[in-house]
């Protein structure tokens, strides 16, 4: 036991590779709470970024305000988020200190049972308030596009899929966890929570994505493809940053444009080739009607 709680104590302060090497190790805790609060850290470090990277810019100067407000209440939401990992890993740990209580007498077992549903509550609690949290940061994504440098588009879009995984995954927490809960009405109180929860967060993930996430390809100054038979690189310019200057939004997917554009290109180049033999089977079907026709009167005059 000694060696599980050491698991809980700041896991925001570990390094990447050893806090991965813990989450990938056979202790129980941390586990996938703890990784789905992290992917919100992550989300709404992204979304600070995106503010970072559009402060300063002549371009949203009018937005200036709006943004740096959307960047300090995202820093705070990534604090909450990083602490809610040691929040979650302390509460399953809690979980384990309750198993392990003496239960030889009934009073032990009242006591142990009474602790393990208190540790069971706080076990959902905490994924239901990354839960809220998450949504509380995508509520800050969602409100950036149309005012931030669409060249942190990607960034804007892997903040709103992280964010997306870490709703998801702790609504994935609180389901396995209402399950052991004696307390059927307290059991419904917290999937009603969650799954109110669940639904906003996804209706602002997809909103993102509906402002083209695997839509759009698009460039300032070029359509980019290559390596396709009869299809050419087209530049004008000398940049070679996707950047468009129109969409709110885009997540770019070069090859499936390439592969549509190859596919036109083949269509383009065998159409006249389909219309030449159309015409030809025209022509030959009206030669043979006259070549009956003829045939019809020889044989008529022979008669």
């Amino acid at each position: 036991m000694e060696h599980q709680q050491t698991h809980s104590h700041l896991l925001a302060e570990k390094a990447v590779k050893d806090f991965t090497a813990l989450l990938a190790s056979d202790a129980p805790a941390p586990g996938g709470g703890s990784a789905a609060a992290l992917e919100g850290a992550m989300g709404a470090a992204l979304t600070a970024m995106v503010c970072e990277l559009t402060l300063g810019k002549e371009k949203y100067a009018v937005h200036r305000e709006d943004i740096a407000a959307i960047r300090d209440k995202a820093e705070v939401l990534r604090e909450k988020l990083l602490q809610a990992m040691d929040e979650d890993t302390e509460a399953f740990l809690q979980v384990s200190r309750a198993f392990a209580m003496a239960k030889a007498t009934e009073e032990e077992k009242a006591a142990r049972s009474a602790a393990i549903q208190k540790g069971l509550a706080q076990c959902t609690e905490t994924p239901l308030h990354v839960m809220e949290l998450a949504t509380e940061t995508l509520t800050l994504t969602a409100a950036l596009p149309g005012r931030f440098n669409e060249s942190a588009a990607s960034d804007l879009g892997v903040a709103a899929l992280s964010l997306r995984a870490c709703v998801r995954g702790a609504w994935l927490n609180v389901l396995i966890n209402v399950g052991s809960l004696k307390d059927q009405d307290l059991a419904a109180q917290y999937r009603r929570q969650g799954e109110t929860v669940l639904e906003r967060a996804m209706e602002l993930a997809d909103q993102i994505d509906h402002l083209g996430l695997d839509r759009h390809v698009q460039s300032r100054h070029r359509l980019v493809a290559y390596n396709e038979p009869g299809i050419h690189r087209q530049s004008s310019g000398d940049s070679d940053t996707l950047a468009p200057p129109s969409i709110q939004f885009m997540r770019i997917s070069v090859l499936k444009t390439r592969r549509q554009t190859y596919r036109l290109h083949k269509l383009l180049h065998a159409f006249p080739q389909f219309l030449l033999i159309f015409i030809n089977l025209i022509h030959y079907q009206r030669l043979r009607d006259q070549f009956a026709d003829r045939h019809t009167g020889i044989q008529a005059g022979i008669r």
